[in-house]
């Protein structure tokens, strides 16, 4: 019986319709033999290019990682995606960074260390790449590779925080009548849909969709409430989303677990949860379940602006004893640590100055072991410096997800995707990038 191995790949492409050459490739690959099992989130990319290069070779990539298996050897199965490669285009590409429609890349080969035609496997000068490194954190954060200078690919992606990360845009699809900025706006399924396909020609690489406002002083619902409110908008989406190559992941934002259990049920990838993963029956549902849950710092839900961290305190530190407590429940509840993003749940029982500290310090919190998420899109403490009302501040909102680029935050939670993933690749090309 042939010898299986696991392979993870790197694909990228920057020419023609680079969706449709991903997974076209993707497909390739399996018809010669690569049983895929998991391939990771799109991501776009400045080129890597080297000083004078061509103007007209600087165009942003599609990037994604994959992880799979092959029985062929590895001189075999390098043979045969060069031959992908150049039957889609490869071939008219004059220089190994000239545009092109399909890069095929082995990131690592097995779980030993292979030597084969004069390169490494597993290959740093690939891995470290931020359109490899990216990708991986988010596919398969506590994935280790022979002879990493890391425990896992989220510790080698904190340790080199000097390279470009690569988030993932989380856009917000509130189907509630009282949310701060944009409630009522989503009260039909017409402007759902539109919504729902505009991010996604946008790139939104995640919708997370709401049903109860979490807002000061908002009116609770009831988990039947919620559910009755979110069933037909889920069934929307996820009818959209079925037509798309690489669909979005579907997040549901909610801190009831009835309502989680009826959404992984229904096929959710994330629960969003206000509440902190902190309850036994959402524990109980993120043991049993493959979801991703993404816990949120909060004192109170719905925000009660009576009660919320002393204004002496320092607000890292609380969201740190925090996460070391739910921690200790987490493994002692028998959950993957793997699945869990972190939020500090900015305004969420802090003041302005608090969230201002929180998002400063946004590369300290991610190096607490798991990936990071911030949702501070149109928030009452950008008004500290704003006079604009809720729903008009996406500038400034830009300018803050910037910055929380500039700390390889993973996840950024916002209303306007177009605005972000604009701004964000316009900075990521002024970032020194030379091959």
């Amino acid at each position: 019986m042939a010898r299986t191995s696991d392979v993870i790949l790197s694909l990228g492409s920057n020419k023609g319709n680079r969706r449709q050459y991903l997974h076209t490739g993707l497909t390739r690959l399996q018809d010669v033999g690569y049983s895929i099992n998991r391939v990771s989130p799109i991501l776009e990319s400045p080129a890597q290019l080297p000083p004078n290069s061509p103007t007209q070779w600087n165009r942003p990539y599609l990037n994604l990682v994959v992880r799979g298996s092959t029985s062929l050897d590895i001189k075999s199965f390098s043979k045969l995606t060069k031959r992908i490669q150049s039957e889609m285009g490869l071939k008219d590409a004059h220089s190994r960074w000239a545009p092109r429609n399909l890069d095929i890349d082995i990131v690592s080969w097995g779980n030993e260390v292979v030597h084969f035609n004069g390169t490494t496997f597993p290959d740093s000068e690939v891995y470290l790449k931020p359109f490899v490194l990216s990708p991986l954190v988010h596919m398969n954060p506590d994935l280790q590779f022979s002879g990493m200078s890391a425990e896992t690919v989220l510790d080698l992606s904190c340790s080199h925080s000097g390279n470009l990360h690569v988030p993932l845009w989380m856009g917000i699809l509130n189907v509630t009548p009282d949310s701060f900025s944009d409630g009522g706006v989503h009260n039909d399924l017409d402007n759902v849909e539109s919504t729902t396909k505009i991010m996604i020609e946008d790139g939104v690489n995640i919708i997370d969709i709401g049903a109860e406002s979490t807002r000061p002083n908002a009116t609770p619902l009831s988990a039947k409430e919620e559910w009755n409110r979110l069933s037909p908008v889920l069934d929307l989406v996820q009818n959209i989303c079925e037509s798309c190559l690489f669909a979005p992941q579907i997040s549901i934002d909610t801190y009831h677990p009835e309502t989680a259990l009826k959404a992984v049920q229904s096929g959710v990838d994330i629960i969003n949860d206000v509440g902190g993963l902190g309850c036994d029956e959402m524990l109980d549902l993120a043991k049993s379940s493959d979801c991703t849950f993404v816990a949120m710092h909060s004192v109170t839900v719905p925000v009660d602006p009576s009660v919320s961290i002393d204004p002496d305190s320092d607000a890292c530190e609380v969201f740190e004893t925090w996460l070391d407590r739910r921690q200790k429940t987490w493994e002692d509840a028998g959950l993957d640590l793997s699945r869990i993003i972190i939020d500090p749940g900015i305004g969420f029982g802090k003041t302005s100055l608090q969230s201002l500290h929180l998002m400063r310090s946004a590369r300290r919190l991610r190096g607490h072991g798991y990936r990071l998420a911030i949702g501070h899109s149109r928030k009452s403490f950008l008004k500290t410096f704003s006079i604009r009302g809720s729903s008009e501040l996406d500038p400034e909102t830009v300018g803050a997800s910037i910055q929380l680029c500039s700390q390889s935050v993973d996840v950024l939670r916002v209303h306007n995707v177009n605005a972000h993933v604009r701004a964000y690749l316009s900075w990521a090309h002024l970032l020194d990038n030379t091959a």
